[in-house]
């Protein structure tokens, strides 16, 4: 009677199983990480953005009201000026009850925001990104 001895292949075979299950573990979870990580980098350079244009509308209105012909229409006209650039959606503007006072072409002036947030301070910048359609 010959004895067959089978070779210990199986513990090879499954470290080589084991080590590419968790290189995919780790190339999966520093993906995510970086996604995440771009996501938040991408957020935070939009939110600054939006925090400089707010800050050239305010300079822009401060300056305008040291001019003799300075008056509310000078407000709208500015607004309606920063709000043709291709990389701005809309701008409003609205009140504490939450009617827009001055709009830069897409909501109707006198009507009531849709989306208004909770100010807590006057030093709050209330942000939302909403996703358009390519047009």
């Amino acid at each position: 009677m010959q004895i067959i001895r089978h070779k210990k292949l199986y513990l090879p075979a499954f470290s080589i199983i084991a080590v590419v299950l968790l290189l995919i573990l780790l190339v999966a979870v520093l993906t995510y990480r970086t996604l995440d990580h771009q996501r938040k980098t991408a957020l935070t350079f939009l939110h600054s953005q939006g925090v400089t244009l707010l800050h050239a509308l305010e300079a822009g209105a401060l300056t305008g009201m040291l001019m003799p012909m300075w008056n509310e229409d000078s407000v709208e006209t500015l607004i309606n000026e920063i709000g043709m650039n291709k990389n701005i959606a809309y701008i409003y503007i609205y009140d504490q009850s939450g009617i827009v006072i001055h709009a830069s072409g897409i909501l109707e002036e006198e009507t009531r925001s849709v989306w208004r947030p909770e100010i807590k301070t006057a030093q709050q910048v209330v942000a939302r990104l909403r996703t358009f359609p390519v047009r």
